[in-house]
């Protein structure tokens, strides 16, 4: 189980050793073009856990969403909890939250939107609404 900051290869890594795993995940392409072009500096907080079967099948998906938006404006940080949702150094508690995966939407240092353990459509989608 890893907990506190995580780089991404080390998440995706971990996560692929369990069978929700999805690293096949076909982004809608059509939903996600102008987040390609987003101007404004974006940081998105995420915070998993590596035991949770939701983060094993949606974080994977989320990844290849940022990969195919490809845009050097959206930052991600991945924050990892144990199964009482904290982490040694309390990275995570600094943002309030009770279910997993949580994905939190900055910009100019406020929080703008939550995508709060499943999509209410995909992750592409919510994110799109949050960010238009």
């Amino acid at each position: 189980m890893l907990t506190g900051a995580l780089n991404t290869t080390e998440l995706l890594a971990e996560l692929a050793r369990f069978p929700d795993f999805d690293g096949h995940y076909q982004v809608n392409m059509d939903i996600i073009e102008p987040l390609k072009s987003i101007q404004t500096p974006t940081e998105i907080i995420v915070i998993i856990g590596t035991w949770c079967p939701d983060c094993h099948r949606d974080i994977p998906r989320f990844e290849t969403i940022l990969n195919a938006i490809n845009n050097s404006n959206i930052h991600v940080k991945y924050f990892g909890v144990d199964k009482q949702k904290v982490d040694a150094h309390g990275l995570a508690a600094q943002y309030e939250f009770s279910r997993l995966p949580t994905y939190i939407v900055r910009q100019q240092d406020c929080e703008i939107g939550r995508i709060v353990e499943r999509p209410e459509l995909t992750l592409e989608e919510d994110l799109a609404k949050i960010l238009s």
